[in-house]
């Protein structure tokens, strides 16, 4: 897991405390595109499930 996604899973447990908490790196799909950078995490998929 790479930093920004370790990052995005720090504060979305902490927010939330998820009973689920799923982070993909999905970038490899949207390289070339605005807003995708060279080395990956740009682009996630996240799946939550919280009582939150």
């Amino acid at each position: 897991m790479g930093r920004i996604a370790g990052t995005l899973r720090e504060k979305l447990s902490a927010a939330f405390q998820p009973d689920e908490l799923e982070i993909e790196d999905d970038s490899a799909r949207h390289a070339g595109h605005a807003g995708a950078a060279p080395g990956g995490e740009s682009h996630f998929n996240i799946r939550i499930r919280a009582a939150a």
